[in-house]
């Protein structure tokens, strides 16, 4: 970086993306207008009246290039917004697109693997959702699984945990979605799923070993009833996994029972099966209406057969013409319910409302109402103009209603829409005004009633009631309350089952969605109305499902709530019919006694005493069948009924009990699965620790032997440090011996001057040659021997002592 630019704004700062086209934001290099590009792209998609009829998006379909650069974004806030709009694209052509079967590949061969990389590999939860979801849409286009799954199968060489589970994820998530439709051979199918499971099986990631084991279970419930494929699988597990992996996959395969197998093999359908299936169902209605039009004669009479003919009754609403709303829309009626003035903002939802859906007698239920939803949903959220959030919810009902009536034959509503709006309107019951709750309260059983939250494939909207009936605000707590008991008592039909499921939640993540836990906090709640509303939320469950699966709430409350609860489970009435597997005869028995003071009884001498009461009835039931005798024919009399009655009675009862040991029988089984599961989990962590243990005690040795190694090194290093000191010191120990002798030779030289002459002579001389002896000492090596320096020593000395002798030679 430039250091000029330091605490200087930079360029992207000052340009105003908005002003740009969206194919300038689309490639601009900057991130942030590259995302607004992402995003209005998505508000386009999804505002589009009729998406074929529009070239300049048209084209992100027909040439899959362009989104391929798009979810390549580097960016992660910008790649998430690429990935969101070709979810957009995708979930708009899907049931309109011929591009379905083999001409789908090329789409699938470009997107699929760069979804696969990028997308599932993200860390952010929402990228991987949405590209998830993008990639099950594209198979459905397929006619087979076979492209996607071998697209898949190339990134398990891949080394990244996440990356490795994600796609795992996706493969079982195709075979459990679509089943396994092949065009080749099964056998050779399987075989190229399974051949990489092995070495996965045996990775150091946890939830990457969980995942095989998913792959392998879904395989299994797809060819549980083919013998010879399910006996292929078996020897892979055997010949290819760990004992302890194989001890686990059996117990997964025993807890999927046989009922859950047959729901699970019934796949969803391929777009191409889903739309012959809509022209069979279509051919089939105008069959019926011929058959009917064969029934009134020339005349116009209706045909008079010998039995009595049951005509189906004439939906009206079908016959009404479908409206368009959308192209009617006021002049700027986005921006103007978006104004920041009230008075707009009514203006422009009123005219909307009172002008056009309220004189629209049918909605096209084809048009794109997404960008009309997220505005109302908008509002409602909010918006402080109560008037505004009225006729908000007012439109929403106006339009839902006339897009389909409620039939159960349409379904012409998407949930999509219901989706949008069903948050907002329950966080918005908070309002007390009576003009505005009550179109939100309609409003909520409306939806409600097109898709129920008590149904599993709700579960969404099931979550959202539930978070929102232990809201802070005590009006949402008590509106939404009050509508999960409607729900309770008034739907038509509801999965006993699922709610059953949901009462109560030993996992973690599931226990904020858990019903009895939210209902006993608002049972405690400090306000009496609320208190109130969750004594007959708390007596509607009761009613439906049985005090025995209360047993445990029941006896965390105080006397006085509990008998509140027991006097209103009477006085409850349940007009829903519950769908449950096994039709379960009523009762006709009368209720048993409440006991008063359940604090001073145990569960066990309770159960006791039920048992004991339950034993004496079904004796008193063999009794009655013994010591029953005919009644007496008496002559011109005719026979009384009431001993068949009673007896008819008797058998019910005696049918009851044996459903009420089957039900406990099947609860008692179930809990031992759940022990034997946490024995398994239990089991698999000891194994953890060990292998942790095990891991610490190889790193502790292999830490020691370095050491051991530092160890020897650091000897090795005192070894030749010692060596170099004694070096030293060979060489210091010569260094003195020299200057010692040239001293001596000075003052020797010194104390031999006799005159000025003779003293520069001599000392020019010594100096010369003690030059010369410095300079050929100096030039040895440290090496040489001791000896040959003191003889040269010794040479030179008897040298000067000659000259001496001569110089006072000539001085005589």
């Amino acid at each position: 970086m430039n250091s000029s630019n330091i605490g200087t704004p930079s360029a992207s700062d000052d340009i105003d993306f908005n002003k740009l086209s969206l194919q300038e934001k689309l490639s601009h290099k900057n991130w942030k207008g590259r995302s607004l590009g992402y995003q209005q792209l998505t508000s386009e998609l999804n505002s589009a009246v009729d998406i074929t009829q529009n070239a300049t998006l048209l084209k992100y379909w027909n040439d899959p290039a362009w989104f391929n650069d798009y979810i390549l974004d580097t960016n992660v806030v910008a790649h998430e917004h690429a990935i969101i709009a070709l979810h957009t694209l995708i979930t708009l052509m899907k049931p309109i697109t011929n591009d379905i079967g083999t001409r789908i590949h090329p789409k699938l061969n470009v997107w699929v693997p760069s979804l696969i990389e990028k997308g599932l590999g993200s860390s952010r939860q929402n990228t991987s959702s949405k590209a998830m979801e993008c990639i099950m849409m594209l198979c459905s286009l397929d006619d087979s699984i076979d492209s996607c799954v071998d697209l898949s199968l190339s990134f398990l060489d891949k080394k990244l945990p996440r990356l490795l589970n994600a796609v795992l994820l996706l493969i079982g998530n195709i075979i459990n979605e679509f089943g396994i439709v092949v065009k080749l051979d099964i056998i050779s199918f399987l075989d190229k799923i399974l051949t990489g499971l092995p070495k996965l099986a045996s990775h150091a990631d946890k939830k990457v070993r969980d995942q095989v084991l998913n792959v392998i279970l879904q395989i299994y419930i797809k060819i549980n009833s083919q013998n010879e494929l399910k006996m292929h699988l078996q020897n892979f597990i055997s010949e290819n996994l760990k004992s302890i992996q194989q001890k686990e996959l059996i117990k997964l395969f025993e807890s999927v029972a046989s009922e859950q197998i047959q729901q699970q093999e019934q796949h969803t359908l391929f777009e191409r099966e889903r739309r012959q299936r809509e022209n069979d169902n279509a051919n089939v209605n105008v069959a019926e209406s011929q058959e009917q039009q064969k029934l009134v004669d020339e005349d116009g009479d209706t045909i008079m057969l010998d039995k009595e003919i049951v005509l189906p009754q004439v939906d009206v609403f079908v016959t009404l013409p479908k409206e368009t709303t959308l192209d009617k829309l006021p002049e700027q009626f986005y921006d103007r319910a978006q104004s920041s003035k009230w008075k707009d903002r009514v203006e422009a939802l009123e005219e909307f409302h009172s002008q056009i859906l309220i004189k629209c007698k049918r909605i096209e239920p084809k048009a794109n109402y997404n960008a009309l939803m997220d505005l109302y949903a908008n509002i409602i959220s909010k918006d402080v103009n109560l008037q505004v959030v009225t006729l908000a919810t007012q439109s929403i009902y106006e339009i839902f209603t006339k897009i389909d009536n409620n039939s159960p034959n349409h379904g012409l509503l998407n949930k999509n829409y219901c989706s949008l709006v069903f948050e907002p309107l329950l966080l918005r019951t908070k309002e007390k005004k009576n003009t505005t709750i009550e179109p939100i309260r309609q409003c909520l059983k409306m939806i409600c009633s097109y898709y129920n939250p008590l149904f599993r494939e709700n579960e969404e909207m099931l979550f959202q009631l539930l978070i929102a009936m232990k809201f802070k605000i005590p009006q949402v707590r008590l509106e939404c309350t009050t509508l999960f008991i409607d729900l309770l008592t008034t739907s038509k039909q509801f999965d006993k089952q699922y709610i059953l499921s949901k009462l109560k939640s030993e996992n973690v993540k599931e226990q904020d969605s858990a019903i009895l836990p939210i209902v006993l906090k608002i049972v405690n709640d400090t306000q009496p109305t609320l208190r109130n509303i969750g004594f007959q939320c708390m007596a509607t469950l009761i009613k439906l499902f049985g005090e025995r699966y209360f047993i445990d709430t029941l006896e965390h409350l105080d006397n006085m709530k509990r008998n509140k609860i027991m006097d209103l489970v009477s006085s409850v009435t349940i007009t829903a019919s519950a769908t449950t597997p096994q039709q379960i005869i009523p009762s006709k028995r009368p209720p048993p006694q409440r006991i008063t003071s359940l604090g001073n009884t145990s569960p066990l001498k309770r159960s006791n005493v039920l048992n004991k009461d339950d034993k004496h009835s079904s004796k008193n039931i063999k009794l009655l069948k013994v010591t029953h005798t005919p009644p007496k024919v008496v002559q011109n009399t005719p026979v009384q009924p009431v001993p068949n009655a009673i007896v008819t009675t008797l058998q019910k009862e005696n049918t009851i009990l044996n459903n009420e040991k089957t039900s406990l029988s099947t609860e008692l089984n179930q809990f031992r699965k759940d022990n034997e599961q946490l024995l398994l989990e239990n089991k698999n962590l000891k194994e953890e620790k060990q292998f942790l243990k095990n891991t610490i005690s190889e790193k502790d040795a292999l830490i020691s032997s370095k050491l051991h190694e530092i160890q020897s090194l650091n000897d090795k290093i005192n070894d030749l440090e010692r060596q170099i000191i004694s070096l030293r010191d060979k060489t210091t120990s010569t260094a003195p011996v020299r200057t010692a002798s040239s001293d001596d030779l000075r003052r020797g030289v010194g104390s031999l001057r006799l005159n000025s002459s003779i003293e520069s002579t001599t000392s020019s001389n010594l100096n010369l040659n003690f030059g010369l002896e410095k300079t050929q000492t100096d030039s040895k090596t440290i090496n040489n021997d001791n000896e040959d320096s003191w003889k040269r020593a010794a040479e030179v000395t008897k040298m000067l002592k000659e000259r001496i002798e001569k110089m006072r030679a000539r001085t005589k």
